[in-house]
């Protein structure tokens, strides 16, 4: 995907790093927005990346994320952690929702989740 990404010459730098809960060797407060499409998986990334990604988006920068909605409960770290997550950065003021709603035919006739958090810092 790097290789795709250099071809098209619109941009600057190229990264990759597994975003995780740990900090990856990226300054804070770089990125106008985090865009994630397909990245909620069985095993791929852990709800505490989230903390990760609002030290990368500077203050009043986006994080948006396309999921299968059904994932939320099929997935045991979202299952158990996500609304719990969710809820205590909205309470510390770490972001706020923008958006949080479901769509139909995400994928494969499954429904999908938009979410839209704006970073708060």
């Amino acid at each position: 995907m790097l290789d795709v990404a250099r071809k098209k010459g619109i941009y600057r730098q190229f990264f990759n790093v597994a975003l995780t809960a740990e900090p990856v060797d990226l300054p804070a407060d770089t990125y106008d927005a985090v865009v994630l499409v397909g990245v909620i998986l069985y095993g791929h990334l852990p709800c505490d990346a989230f903390l990760e990604m609002t030290r990368l988006v500077k203050s009043g920068g986006y994080i948006v994320n396309c999921m299968r909605a059904d994932y939320l409960q099929d997935i045991p770290e979202y299952a158990e952690r996500w609304e719990t997550l969710m809820t205590r950065m909205i309470q510390e003021n770490t972001w706020k929702v923008v958006k949080y709603e479901k769509y139909p035919n995400h994928f494969l006739g499954r429904d999908g989740l938009l979410m839209v958090f704006q970073v708060n810092k």
